[in-house]
């Protein structure tokens, strides 16, 4: 996106998450991009939450995909150097990585249920 304003984050998110299964529940944190969730929300028909100030935790599955970013691109690596084909690479790998959480399928293979 080209800039994180309410607007066209609460726009984004339901297109994002629409093509998923069962989205139910949306975890942010209490960023002023996340002002109108109540539009994502309703949206999606799913409840949101927000994230206590400085408990990681409580955002698991973003924890957790920002851990699997890093082993691609360590936190040394400057971030303006990564190629469009390095992120499409990157993107690939991700989404056909075997994930505990999906019964040791892939994002993709889940999602597309095949």
């Amino acid at each position: 996106m080209p800039f994180k304003t309410a607007a066209l984050v609460s726009k984004a998110i339901p297109t994002m998450l629409t093509p998923l299964c069962g989205v139910h529940t949306l975890t942010t944190d209490d960023g002023k991009e996340f002002a109108l969730h109540a539009v994502s929300s309703d949206a999606l028909d799913a409840e949101h939450f927000f994230a206590h100030p400085h408990c990681s935790w409580e955002r698991a599955a973003n924890e957790n995909m920002n851990d699997l970013i890093r082993e691609l691109f360590p936190k040394n690596m400057a971030f303006n150097v990564i190629s469009t084909a390095d992120i499409q690479r990157a993107t690939f790998l991700l989404n056909h990585r075997l994930r505990r959480c999906l019964n040791y399928k892939t994002p993709t293979r889940f999602l597309w249920r095949t």
